[in-house]
């Protein structure tokens, strides 16, 4: 992902260096980006080894512009009016597949944004998934002298809106059976998305994909969403 597109939008809508909110945060990696525009940022996320990481990995960052938590978002405790930008990024709304689940997610980040504040989804996109449909791929890089390659095997499940992908790993050809993940994600179209929002409260939904020159990686399939909350 590349965070020069969230910069525009987040210029675009005027809401740079204030209070932001990331679900599902991982390791931290773009909260750095954040905090260098002067954002003050909370982050959740359910695990707590990626929690510890973010933590050590944005120690040189001011302790009081930085919250960071082990939770699931379905039990983050949403507070009225406390934020300016909302982010679930890396299809992390994807992994909650319950369409009430997805509704209350929604409400939630309505209610915790201040008035005009913005929330920015990253998403599967349904018609870009169903369009080109699932492949194996491999990643492959080298430390030292030793080769590591990924390997994610995809199954998609047009009833239930999923992809299941099974990733694989391996050093030197020598598969590490303790590393095999599955995960299961859910993707979206943009009407499904946008029902979700105006059925919340959202005074917009607009949806960025290729070729607009706002979207991200042509060859995958993400689109972002910008869910705006009324003045």
């Amino acid at each position: 992902m590349e965070f020069s597109k969230i910069c525009v939008v987040l210029n675009q809508y005027n809401q740079k260096g204030k209070n932001l909110l990331d679900l599902g945060c991982g390791s931290g990696n773009h909260i750095s980006y954040f905090l260098e525009n002067d954002f003050f940022v909370s982050g959740i996320d359910i695990s707590t080894k990626m929690i510890e990481h973010a933590k050590s990995k944005l120690a040189c960052f001011i302790p009081n512009k930085l919250n960071l938590e082990v939770c699931n978002i379905l039990e983050y405790k949403y507070l009225e009016n406390q934020f300016n930008v909302v982010t679930c990024l890396y299809s992390v709304l994807g992994y909650v597949h319950n369409s009430l689940d997805i509704q209350y997610i929604f409400n939630s980040i309505l209610k915790c944004l201040l008035p005009g504040g913005i929330c920015i989804l990253d998403l599967w996109n349904g018609e870009i998934v169903e369009s080109i449909g699932p492949s194996k791929r491999t990643k492959e890089f080298k430390i030292n002298k030793d080769i590591y390659r990924r390997l994610s095997q995809p199954k998609m499940n047009k009833n239930e809106q999923t992809v299941e992908v099974e990733f694989t790993f391996s050093i030197n050809s020598e598969e590490i059976e303790d590393l095999k993940e599955i995960h299961v994600v859910k993707y979206f179209f943009e009407e499904e998305v946008r029902n979700h929002a105006l059925s919340a409260g959202f005074k917009s939904c607009e949806q960025i994909v290729h070729p607009n020159p706002l979207a991200f990686d042509k060859n995958g399939w993400n689109a972002m969403y910008i869910l705006e909350k009324s003045k």
